[in-house]
């Protein structure tokens, strides 16, 4: 079974994306902020994090590069949620090691079901 973290500042962003990727089939945990996602990090085990860049204290970029420099989480799959596509934001995510992103505004179920699957590790 697939499991998804899910961190992000916004209530109704969290449970969209959860409903989105439940209704896909995968068990979704979710985070309200990057503290409470490191912690849910170092205690569980997922297969993919969607990250939002923007949240207050430690924000989504601090976290990937957090993560990017644990052993433990070097190679796990990180998508970032952006507001933006601003061509500097979304440079700034893939040097600090994201393997992708999403675009807010942009949003729709099988849109981020697609992404997810492409940033997945194939079942061998």
């Amino acid at each position: 079974m697939t499991r998804i973290l899910v961190v992000d500042d916004e209530f109704q962003m969290r449970e969209l994306m959860k409903a989105y990727l439940e209704n896909a089939g995968y068990v979704v945990d979710v985070a309200e902020h990057g503290k409470e996602a490191l912690e849910k990090l170092r205690k569980e085990s997922f297969d993919l994090v969607i990250l939002d860049l923007s949240m207050p204290e430690v924000g989504g970029l601090d976290v990937l590069k957090i993560l990017r420099n644990n052993p433990k989480h070097r190679r796990l799959p990180v998508l970032m949620c952006t507001s933006s596509s601003v061509t500097r934001e979304v440079d700034s995510v893939f040097e600090a090691g994201a393997n992708g992103y999403l675009v807010k505004s942009m949003f729709d179920e099988k849109k981020i079901v697609e992404k997810v699957k492409s940033v997945l590790p194939k079942p061998t």
